[in-house]
């Protein structure tokens, strides 16, 4: 009997140090650091991949900053894995010069690529179209 009663104490002693505030603290702290040393885990190889696509998209935006005006509608009609609504609009050329410069068979692959798309796109859409009909390209 002597040896339930002090297994008993044992046990309480060791449930009141469990349930003790200081032992509760200590395990949600424990917790909420597996939970986000895990979550960091999780997000890591995607932002790692998020900002390498940021930094690829910048540099080409530099280049294509780099370019001529004329150089660069040739990038657009021939470089198809340039995704072409990633552009700034600013760096999309509308002068009817620029877009008499190039040949017919640039123009009509680059007005195949503009397509129906809107703001400066729908501006080099009709210098192509006009070009194109006007014949002088």
């Amino acid at each position: 009997m002597i040896a339930h009663e002090e297994s008993v104490q044992k046990a309480r002693k060791q449930h009141e140090a469990y349930q003790s505030p200081e032992a509760v603290k200590e395990r949600v702290r424990v917790r909420k650091a597996e939970k986000a040393q895990a979550h960091s885990l999780r997000q890591s190889p995607g932002q790692s991949q998020g900002q390498a696509r940021a930094a690829a998209r910048q540099e080409l935006l530099a280049a294509l900053g780099r370019l001529s005006a004329s150089d660069r509608l040739v990038r657009f009609a021939v470089d198809s894995l340039l995704n072409i609504d990633s552009v700034s609009h600013d760096l999309i050329p509308v002068e009817s010069g620029v877009v008499s410069s190039l040949d017919r068979a640039t123009a009509l692959t680059l007005l195949a690529r503009v397509g129906q798309r809107k703001g400066a796109w729908d501006g080099l859409r009709r210098a192509l179209e006009t070009q194109l009909s006007a014949g002088s390209v």
